[in-house]
């Protein structure tokens, strides 16, 4: 049977390395099986725990397995077990969880433990005993009970809560525990206290109260008839929770999600990483006796949102700082597909609104840029309207000069032409008017000649002979 229950277990040793040069072979006996929701929370707090601290620690996991074989008929062979399997392996601390393995631990100490320093944790109730014993310290498991009560009136308004228990050895202590949380509280609900309640007589045991009392959920239910095992948490709280309209108040976390409203919870994971607090100060030489155990732990405000829309409580009237889960689906998980489509439709939109935006944007530069390129264009269209309009002007002046030049040139030409026409004979008739002025001066003196000479023939003949008369005559 402790093979079978070593077998269940995914891993029956963790091996934790850290930094510190401090080393340990930790032993750790848990009452239940890693089945049970709240053993394996504690299971990680311890591990995660050691993992946080400066300490190189082997631990090693053991199952009593006392939920599924709540006779413990196989104690012996557990306790025979773990002596021939550690035999050879040094432990430096026992940690023990919840209350089947703490009563086996003290019962076998001085024998199996001798020596080993304990650290426990999911202890049902206060111990004053347990204060005691030099070789012992741990956590706590209380609650605070009053609490829950006193937050399922305000939310039903009901004055009578149903109370439903099993006479199993954590199912006796948690009544005890109850009762004593409740003592001395004003304001209480009426308690109505049922143990030991099948699965099969649910509606035949609960149904004769009102549907709105609610009904908080100490113990367990029982498979078929009062003498067999006891139903999980989770499944006799959906048990309830199908066959009752009455809402569900818990203590657990192992009952959030499956059919309880909520509670002031206290968290497994939490309570193993405050056992490891202690252990770790053991670990470091500190003695036993001196390391305090933890009584009071931190519970936490913790509710299950659909059964809250179910019984129609506003989560804004919720205790300070609760904790909500079941939430449910998400509009984004359930609509994953059209929320995309929205998403990327959406998307589309907004690139297509912001390239009309740009495009819109370019247009109107370009309008403004079209409209300063004209204004610029005409301005140097007129500008250059007015060079062409000045350089029309020189050219026109240039060709009226141009013309009037070429027309003094051409009557110069005319008139050179002319003036040269004039030229020749002028040139030949002044050219020879000293021949002719000589001529005439020759011709008066031959007359002269003939009009003074006494023999004028003579004398007159002498010179034209001298002048060549002849010549001249024919000239």
């Amino acid at each position: 049977m402790i093979l079978s229950a070593w077998a269940a277990t995914p891993k029956a040793e963790t091996n934790i390395q850290a930094k510190s040069t401090v080393k340990a072979n930790v032993l750790v006996i848990h009452s239940y099986s890693l089945e049970l929701p709240w053993c394996h929370q504690q299971y990680m707090g311890i591990v995660e725990g050691f993992q946080e601290s400066d300490h190189d620690v082997q631990i090693y996991h053991e199952f009593l397995d006392s939920k599924r074989y709540p006779g413990l008929h196989h104690r012996q062979e557990f306790l025979d077990y773990i002596r021939l399997k550690y035999q050879d392996t040094p432990l430096q601390l026992l940690m023990v969880a919840d209350d089947p393995g703490l009563n086996l631990v003290l019962e076998t100490h001085d024998e199996y433990f001798s020596d080993l320093p304990v650290v426990f944790m999911g202890i049902n109730h206060v111990q004053e005993g347990l204060f005691d014993i030099p070789w012992i310290t741990g956590v706590f498991e209380t609650h605070n009970y009053a609490e829950t009560f006193l937050e399922a009136k305000r939310q039903t308004g009901a004055d009578t809560m149903i109370v439903i228990g099993d006479s199993s050895e954590t199912g006796i202590a948690s009544l005890k525990r109850t009762e004593a949380s409740l003592s001395n509280v004003e304001g209480l609900p009426a308690l109505i206290v049922l143990k030991d309640i099948p699965e099969n007589q649910v509606e035949q045991t609960l149904g004769i109260y009102p549907d709105h009392w609610p009904i908080f959920m100490a113990g367990q239910l029982r498979e078929k008839t009062k003498e067999k095992s006891l139903i999980d948490f989770a499944q006799d709280t959906q048990i309830l929770r199908s066959k009752l309209p009455n809402p569900l108040y818990t203590n657990t976390i192992l009952r959030i999600g499956y059919g309880a409203v909520g509670g002031k919870i206290l968290e497994g994971k939490h309570h193993g990483q405050q056992a490891v607090q202690l252990a770790t100060k053991i670990l470091e030489g500190t003695p036993v006796s001196d390391v305090e155990p933890i009584v009071n732990v931190d519970d936490q405000w913790m509710f299950d949102a659909q059964e809250l829309k179910r019984f129609d409580i506003d989560f804004k009237d919720l205790p300070a700082d609760s904790i909500l889960v079941n939430l449910g689906p998400s509009f984004y998980e359930q609509n994953r597909q059209l929320v995309w489509i929205c998403i990327i439709v959406f998307s589309l939109g907004l690139i297509t609104i912001f390239l009309l935006a740009y495009a819109n944007h370019q247009q109107r530069r370009a309008k403004r840029q079209l409209r300063e390129n004209e204004r610029k264009l005409e301005q140097r269209v007129s500008a250059r309207t007015s060079e062409l309009s000045e350089a029309l002007r020189e050219l026109k002046h240039t060709q009226a000069q141009l013309i009037q030049k070429e027309k003094l040139s051409s009557l110069g030409k005319l008139v050179g032409g002319i003036a040269h026409e004039f030229n020749n004979p002028l040139s030949f008739m002044c050219g020879n008017l000293t021949y002719l002025e000589k001529y005439t001066q020759d011709i008066f003196q031959l007359v002269s000649c003939y009009q003074t000479q006494s023999d004028p023939s003579c004398v007159a003949q002498k010179y034209a002979r001298e002048i060549e008369f002849e010549y001249i005559h024919e000239d």
